[in-house]
């Protein structure tokens, strides 16, 4: 169920309506203050159960198997931005579309081997230790070329 609004408001509605946790929908999560949204979810006892990556692809066009390499750098700093938003909260990273779409002649390894690479990156932090998140490669239907594999 998508619900739009004011995040103290939607939480809240979201709380009476008898949930108990949320997806975040994220653009840009380096410009959302983490400690303010665990207050505002922790106070509708409410938990961050996973952070969605749509806004990367339906609001900023960034597709993981874009073909353009300016697009996919792009793409992977933003995706690592999540990996950590999605870590604040022991999250998953639900990863859908962002994955873009794959015709002949674009190599599915361009959007698999990034969701790959970054769902082990709590593995390689060094000293910073693991993140507690996963991502959670959602299943699209419409022929975007991926093989829901794993």
């Amino acid at each position: 169920m998508a619900y739009t609004g004011l995040l103290e408001q939607s939480l809240a509605t979201l709380a009476d309506l008898g949930y108990d946790g949320v997806e975040l929908m994220v653009r840009s999560p380096t410009e959302l203050d983490v400690n303010r949204i665990d207050q505002l979810t922790n106070k509708n006892h409410l938990v961050v159960a996973a952070v969605g990556t749509g806004p990367l692809i339906n609001e900023d066009r960034l597709a993981l198997s874009d073909p353009d390499p300016e697009v996919r750098k792009a793409v992977v700093s933003r995706f690592k931005d999540v990996v950590d938003f999605a870590a604040a909260f022991a999250a998953l990273m639900n990863v859908g579309r962002v994955r873009g779409r794959v015709s002949a002649g674009t190599p599915c390894e361009r959007g698999s081997g990034c969701i790959d690479r970054y769902s082990s990156r709590q593995k390689r932090r060094g000293g910073l230790g693991q993140l507690d998140m996963s991502v959670l490669p959602e299943c699209i239907t419409y022929g975007n070329g991926f093989r829901n594999r794993r």
